[in-house]
């Protein structure tokens, strides 16, 4: 992916587990469902790029609609949003991301705290 852009992500949960060698937790993973994700893509986890690398690891932030609920417990609160373009709409005037085009939903936010890493 390129840094800072929006992607579509499709997890493969067979393959994630598919090193652990385990008949039983592969046979349940083929039974889930297999949804798609937006997210943005924050940095990439090396410091260079390697082209003869098969994966590299990087950052994603979830899509979401909605300012997050506070959550006093786990430290959460509504400022924490990023909002997305078209929708501006932040409890303190936070500049949005431009994604270049709009996305099909519209109270689209990040969080600066709801990130993963993954390999590509």
């Amino acid at each position: 992916p390129t840094e800072y852009s929006f992607v579509v992500l499709a997890l493969d949960p067979v393959a994630t587990v598919s090193n652990l060698k385990n008949e039983e937790l592969t046979a349940a993973c083929r039974r889930l469902p297999r949804k798609r994700y937006v997210a943005f893509v924050g940095d990439r986890q090396q410091l260079f790029f390697m082209p003869w690398e098969p994966y590299h690891s990087w950052t994603f932030y979830p899509v979401y609609r909605g300012v997050r609920e506070e959550n006093q417990r786990k430290g959460i609160e509504p400022q924490m949003s990023v909002p997305i373009l078209p929708n501006r709409t932040h409890p303190l005037s936070r500049e949005p991301l431009d994604p270049g085009y709009p996305l099909p939903w519209n109270e689209c936010y990040i969080s600066d705290f709801i990130q993963f890493d993954a390999r590509v």
